[in-house]
């Protein structure tokens, strides 16, 4: 079995279900707008008193509620791995985004776990900053992961399908494509192929004699 064959067949699908597909951005964006909410309050929105600034008495249940999301997250991490993950490893397609993301993921629930149960200060201080830090960097993540990674992918395809039609028949398997192989649609050929009525045939030649 070649490296392509190995590589670009998944044991199952690899895109999520409508209902999945949903819950994972429900969740995703809770979470995230519950931890940026609660760090504009902690920072921000400080109450002042007569002995200083004081905490929001919000403060606390947006922190609440970002700890609820965080809960969601990780059955919804264990979802990822069982029904996306692993088929998308397999099928080898955006891998350096998604398992980036993977990674992330994994840190931010190592710096929440520090947060609570770490107690010196220095190293909860440092936990911290890495779980704002790349906490309110995530959206970059899965931007370059679902929209970013499939313009790429687009173009690549497009790229190798057109090259191999400009190729011999004999030349097509060597490259590894399909001799068979369906022409591409117009939009990804080039311009001189676009041509309403244009054909492979060349005019009939002139005998140079008129009637």
């Amino acid at each position: 079995m070649n490296k392509l064959t190995r590589i670009g067949m998944a044991k199952g699908p690899v895109r999520l279900g409508t209902w999945r597909k949903v819950t994972v951005y429900a969740v995703s964006a809770g979470l995230w707008a519950s931890g940026a909410v609660w760090l504009i309050f902690h920072y921000f929105l400080r109450a002042p008193s007569e002995f200083g600034p004081t905490p929001n008495p919000l403060e606390p249940w947006w922190l609440k509620l970002h700890g609820a999301f965080a809960f969601a997250a990780l059955w919804m991490f264990g979802l990822l791995c069982a029904a996306h993950v692993g088929n998308g490893w397999t099928s080898g397609r955006r891998r350096w985004s998604g398992a980036l993301t993977l990674g992330v993921a994994a840190i931010l629930g190592l710096s929440a776990y520090f947060l609570y149960y770490v107690g010196d200060d220095g190293l909860r201080q440092a936990a911290a900053y890495v779980h704002w830090i790349l906490g309110l960097g995530t959206p970059v993540l899965l931007i370059w992961h679902r929209v970013v990674d499939v313009a790429i992918e687009r173009r690549k395809a497009a790229a190798k399908i057109r090259f191999e039609h400009l190729l011999p028949v004999s030349l097509r398997r060597f490259f590894g494509a399909s001799p068979d192989r369906k022409r591409p649609k117009a939009w990804i050929l080039p311009a001189w192929k676009q041509s309403p009525g244009n054909n492979s045939r060349k005019p009939a030649p002139q005998d140079g004699h008129d009637d």
